[in-house]
């Protein structure tokens, strides 16, 4: 299995931390890694990980079916961009 996530660096003050971001919103080369992962003949599942706002960090609570509803918006663009990804790279 192959975990699927991008992120970005967070300065903060005296440090930088991982702030977890949409596919290809961080700096995850998603294109180099699916290159690699088709040269290298791998297969198996592949795990998207939605590890973002509202659902890590968000300064207004979602109610459940807020929640719900916009982790249906969220895990449609990601797997779009995946997809996206994959047939660019020639990974089926």
């Amino acid at each position: 299995c192959t975990d699927m996530k991008d992120f970005k660096w967070q300065q903060s003050p005296g440090k930088s931390v991982v702030e977890a971001t949409p596919l290809g919103e961080g700096i995850v080369p998603l294109d180099a890694y699916l290159k690699l992962y088709r040269e290298l003949n791998l297969t198996g599942p592949m795990s998207v990980h939605h590890e973002y706002a509202p659902f890590e960090k968000n300064p207004k609570p979602l109610t459940k079916d807020e929640q719900r509803t916009q982790f249906a918006v969220w895990l449609k663009k990601d797997m779009a961009v995946l997809k996206a990804a994959m047939a660019r790279n020639g990974v089926s």
